[in-house]
C-alpha cells in the first residue's frame, strides 16, 4: 500500500499490485481486476474452494458484465469468499443472474458474491443488475439474494451504490432479499450504502432483507439510504 488517492471527493487506499489472476489461480496478495474474465476467474476459484483469505482484489477499471450471459456469482452455499474487494470507485454494470430451483431442501445464495464470510467489499457501484430466482416449489428452500452479498456473516460492506437493480424471486418461505445484502447474519457492518431500483420478495428490504438478531455479535447498519421500490 502506498497511501491514498482522492477521486470524486472520496479517499481510497492506493495499492501496489503484486499479483495476477487466471483460470489456474492467483499469485501475490494484491491482485488487479480489470475485466469480466477476471471476475469470472475469481468466481470459479472461490467456488472451487479457494476462500482468498488474506488476498486483496482491486478493481482497476469499470467492468461491463453483459458478455457473461448468466454470471455464477462469487462463492457458493459451501464456499464463502473471505478476502477484500476494493472497487476504488469503479462500476460493475449489467450483472445478470437467472436461476431456477428444481428441488427442495437446498440453500440458494445469489449476488455478486453469493456467500462471503469475514470479507470486506467497499467503494463500488453496481449498476443495472438483474437477479431473478424462480423456485418451482415456492417453498422448501433457503433463498438469500443481495446485490453485493447474498448471504454472509462478519463482513464489512462500505461505500456501495446500487444503481437501478432488479431483484425478483417467488420463493415464499425462508427467503431474504436485499438491495445490498440478502442477510446480515452476525457481526456485519454495512455503512454508507444506497440503493435504487425494484426489489421483489416476501421478505425484502432496500438495504438488507433480513437481520439476524440472535447472534453473539451485533450487526451495524448506518448511514444508508434506500430509494428502491419494495414489492412483497
Amino acid at each position: 500500500m502506498l497511501g491514498v488517492k482522492i477521486d470524486n471527493n472520496m479517499v481510497y487506499t492506493s495499492y501496489t499490485i503484486n499479483g495476477t489472476i487466471s483460470e489456474s489461480g492467483v499469485t501475490g496478495t494484491v491482485i488487479g481486476i480489470s475485466s469480466a474474465t477476471d471476475l469470472q476467474n475469481l468466481a470459479n476459484l472461490v467456488n472451487s474452494g479457494q476462500t482468498m483469505s488474506g488476498k486483496t482484489f482491486v478493481l482497476t477499471s469499470d467492468i461491463d458484465l453483459s458478455e457473461l450471459s448468466n454470471f455464477e456469482g462469487i462463492g457458493t452455499s459451501s464456499n464463502a469468499f473471505s478476502g477484500t474487494f476494493d472497487g476504488q470507485g469503479h462500476t460493475i454494470s449489467n450483472l445478470y443472474i437467472n436461476k431456477t430451483l428444481t428441488s427442495t431442501g437446498t440453500s440458494a445464495y445469489y449476488g455478486l458474491f453469493n456467500q462471503a464470510s469475514n470479507a470486506t467489499v467497499k467503494n463500488l457501484t453496481l449498476k443495472d443488475a438483474h437477479i431473478e430466482v424462480f423456485n418451482e416449489f415456492g417453498t422448501g428452500n433457503t433463498v438469500r439474494i443481495g446485490g453485493i452479498i447474498g448471504h454472509g456473516w462478519e463482513n464489512s460492506v462500505e461505500n456501495i451504490t446500487i444503481d437501478n437493480i432488479a431483484i425478483i424471486t417467488n420463493s415464499s418461505s425462508n427467503s431474504a432479499v436485499g438491495g445490498v445484502c440478502g442477510t446480515a447474519f452476525s457481526g456485519d457492518t454495512i455503512r454508507n450504502c444506497k440503493t435504487s431500483g425494484t426489489i421483489t420478495g416476501t421478505q425484502a428490504g432496500g438495504i438488507v432483507g433480513w437481520v439476524y438478531t440472535g447472534a453473539a455479535r451485533e450487526t451495524v447498519i448506518k448511514e444508508c439510504q434506500n430509494s428502491a421500490t419494495i414489492k412483497g
